[in-house]
């Protein structure tokens, strides 16, 4: 069987609705199914866009989907809807 490789534009959504309500690194490697190293670039490319917030939580940072990111979530689902999911 040959597992097909996701689009940015699907892992992006992905970690926008890992982080609706706030997530570890370790939760969004984990549920979207990333290593570190390929999760790290498009997670600081989501803080510099503004679609991700950073807070630091303890002795770690929590990222949170900010409203921009739950906006363009929205949308990105709703074009998925009318053309099929990416997957």
């Amino acid at each position: 069987m040959t597992r097909k490789r996701r689009e940015n534009a699907e892992i992006i959504a992905e970690i926008l609705e890992v982080c609706i309500d706030g997530a570890s690194k370790t939760r969004i490697v984990t549920q979207t199914n990333l290593n570190f190293r390929t999760a790290e670039p498009h997670i600081a490319l989501l803080i510099k866009k503004g679609l991700l917030e950073a807070i630091p939580h303890r002795t770690r940072l929590w990222y949170r989907t900010s409203p921009k990111g739950k906006k363009i979530l929205e949308k990105m689902k709703e074009i998925w809807g009318l053309f099929g999911s990416p997957a």
